[in-house]
């Protein structure tokens, strides 16, 4: 069996090369149709069913439009050249 690791417990080296933006902004930009195609093959009771203490799929989709806002705050701060962008809610109260 495949075991998961915890978004908190993943890291991220930063590694991408450049020339791999144009492809990585088009995977972004695509997630809310390709979300939406997946939960709509699943049947609605299905999509809110959650396994132990884990989210539902309608959760989890749920949870990344929440963290849009923060996104976006982080993109404008990204090309203000701001040296430290703004942290997430690791509480995840919106969601």
């Amino acid at each position: 069996m495949i075991q998961r690791i915890k978004w908190t417990a993943r890291t991220f080296d930063h590694e991408l090369p450049v020339g791999l933006f144009a492809a990585v902004l088009e995977r972004l930009r695509g997630t809310p149709l390709r979300a939406a195609v997946l939960l709509g093959e699943v049947a609605e009771p299905l999509r809110r069913t959650r396994v132990g203490d884990g989210w539902s799929a309608q959760e989890h989709v749920g949870h990344l439009a929440d963290l849009h806002d923060l996104d976006t705050v982080r993109l404008r701060e990204y090309l203000e050249g701001a040296a430290v962008l703004s942290s997430a809610d690791m509480s995840n109260r919106r969601t």
